[in-house]
Formats: structure tokens, C-alpha cells, sequence
């Protein structure tokens, strides 16, 4: 089961937030031709929440950011097929009438034609990061307000009063997770991956589909993937990184623990964004366990370890991705 995130679909904005019409077209037909259902983004989490299975072909179809093109372009061909999307909208931008924004207006009339509309923040900010002088508790009020205001905004203009998140940039630290579930929200980032129960409910991954991740033939294997039996993730911290949080050290690693099963642990790849493949030791075919390791030091900013793992049924792969955030010295992220 896997979740699409796109932005743009456009040939005249970035590419890297974009998604051309064709390419976006032939998404929609490569997820009809694998024979997949398209379902509502609340739906899937209301299964997940319960426990219930999932049918092995369930995607779901989401857009950052609320901008025209998905009216314009992407509603239409979504409303052809009959299939549901999730909008998930910064607020902010809607009331000032940003460039290429959609209306309040616009934004509930999508409603009508399969849409849902969900949370996105108010200022779409590097949210994780405290500003000059900020204390924590400070902080703290500041991202309340980010998406309490939004909340009250969707209820207001579009009745909408979805209890689902997605962070700008896909940016998350534990202390904002903490504030997503404290707030009741369910959060969603931009690793990749497949969705399952056994995840974090304040770290559940979609796939970018735009820019470079627009290319139908590799999304195509990331559209059939399939949930890393994961039961555990360990993130552990060497001795020469001690008082460093899991997301500041330097070359972290993380031990994962599969449910008991016959898994194909001598076929497993992990990959660290920007480096190729990484480190895997300490693999125990006993307990199904094993240590994924940087072999450089990660970048500051957004990174992710992505390990996948062919299954049993062929042609598709048990994908995880873990995702990092690592400050600078000034605790600080870059805003590119």
C-alpha cells in the first residue's frame, strides 16, 4: 500500500516540484494497467489505525501545497477515473493569494469532485527549526499556533476536519512529531516507502512523484512496493557521539528487527541519500535483524537511509526508509 505525493502538474513551473500532464497521465494509466485501487487518503489511515489488511494494490493519489494545477489539470483526469486525492493545504498562502495558490473557494469545490482537504501548516516553515533567541517553550507555542491556525481555517472556509498531517519539506524532528500527536494528527512525510501499521503514526512515508521521481518506469516498482515486515527500529548512537540527538549525529545507524517470517535478508540493499549504498552488518537470520550504517557522514539537512528487500511474490519489493534531520552547529537547517 503507497501513498503519491505530488505538487505541481505543469510543464512551466519548477521541475522540481513539478510533474508534467502527460507524465502525470501516464501515472494514472500505469496504476490502471497494474490493476490498483485509488483510495481515500482517511480511508487507508482509518484501516491502518484499526488494524484491518490492506488489499496488496491499494494506492493513494496526494498534493502538496494546494496550487491551481491541481484544479486546473490534475482534477479532471482524477474526476474521469472516479478516484479520490488529499489536498493538503498551507493556509497562509490561500489568504494572501499567493501566485498559482487556489481560493478558498476553489479549495471547497474540490470537495465535490473527490477531493479531501488536510493540513499543511499556516506558513509552510522549516517548522523543526527554533529561531534566533527561541526558547523550547516558545517553539512549542509556534508550531501549535502553525497548525492550529490552519485547522480552524479548513473547518471555517471548507468544513473540512480531517485529522491528517503533512510536514512542509517533508522536515520532522521527535520533539514536532511529539506536537503531532499531542494535537491528535496523523503525520506524513516525503521518505519513501510502503505503509503499514507496524510504522510511526507521526512518520508515515509517500513517494515524491516529480522532477527526477516523475519517470514512470522507476515508479512504477516504488507504485508495486510492498511494507517492510518491520517490528522494530533501534536508533543507536556511538560512544563518540554521545549527547547528540538521533537526528544530529554524524554517521548514525540503526538496527532493524523484522517479524519472524522467511525473509530474503541475503538480498537486502540499503541506500543513503547521496553516497550509494550503505553499511550492512551485525545481520542476525535468527531474530531477522541487521544494522544499517553511513559509511561518510550525512549532509546537513534531509537524508534517508531506503533499504529494500525482494518479496516472496515477484516483481515487488518490502521498502523502508528512515528519515534523518541533521542540524548545523547553530542548530540550524538549510532553507534551499
Amino acid at each position: 500500500m503507497t501513498v503519491l505525493l505530488y505538487h505541481h502538474i505543469s510543464d512551466t513551473t519548477p521541475r522540481i516540484t513539478s510533474t508534467t500532464p502527460g507524465e502525470f497521465a501516464q501515472h494514472l494509466q500505469m496504476i490502471e494497467d497494474n490493476g490498483f485501487e485509488v483510495w481515500p487518503l482517511s480511508k487507508v489511515v482509518r484501516y491502518l489505525q484499526q488494524g484491518t489488511t490492506l488489499p496488496s494494490r491499494v494506492t493513494v493519489i496526494t498534493f502538496d501545497d494546494a496550487y491551481d494545477s491541481i484544479l486546473t489539470t490534475a482534477t479532471p483526469m482524477l474526476e474521469k477515473r472516479g478516484w479520490p486525492f488529499t489536498v493538503f493545504v498551507n493556509s497562509a498562502a490561500v489568504d494572501e493569494q499567493h501566485r498559482h495558490i487556489m481560493s478558498w473557494q476553489e479549495l471547497n469545490s474540490l470537495q465535490d469532485k473527490g477531493g479531501e482537504l488536510a493540513n499543511h501548516s499556516h506558513h509552510h516553515s522549516h517548522m523543526a527549526t527554533r529561531l534566533e533567541g527561541e526558547t523550547e517553550e516558545q517553539w512549542q507555542q509556534r508550531m501549535h499556533d502553525q497548525i492550529l491556525i490552519t485547522k480552524d481555517k479548513l473547518k471555517q472556509h471548507t468544513n473540512s476536519e480531517l485529522p491528517l498531517f503533512a510536514y512542509p519539506y517533508g522536515e520532522f524532528d521527535q520533539p514536532l512529531q511529539a506536537i503531532i500527536s499531542e494535537l491528535g494528527y496523523v503525520g506524513f512525510g516525503q521518505q519513501s516507502g510502503a505503509l503499514s501499521s507496524a510504522l510511526d503514526f507521526t512518520a508515515l512515508p509517500r513517494f515524491p512523484a516529480a522532477g527526477v521521481y516523475a519517470n514512470p518506469k522507476t515508479l512504477r516498482t516504488k507504485l508495486k512496493s510492498l511494507p517492510m515486515p518491520i517490528k522494530s527500529v533501534e536508533v543507536l548512537v556511538g560512544e563518540d557521539q554521545s549527547g547528540l540527538t538521533s537526528y544530529a549525529v554524524k554517521k548514525p545507524s540503526i538496527r532493524i528487527t523484522l517479524e519472524p517470517g522467511d525473509w530474503r535478508l541475503s538480498e537486502l540493499a540499503c541506500y543513503v541519500s547521496n553516497q550509494g549504498t550503505g553499511d550492512i552488518t551485525n545481520i542476525d537470520t535468527n531474530n531477522n535483524s541487521f544494522v544499517v550504517t553511513a559509511k561518510k557522514e550525512i549532509i546537513t539537512g534531509r537524508s534517508r537511509y531506503n533499504c529494500t528487500m525482494p518479496s516472496q511474490e515477484g516483481g515487488r519489493y518490502h521498502w523502508y526508509s528512515h528519515a534523518w534531520l541533521r542540524f548545523n552547529a547553530q542548530g540550524e537547517l538549510p532553507t534551499d
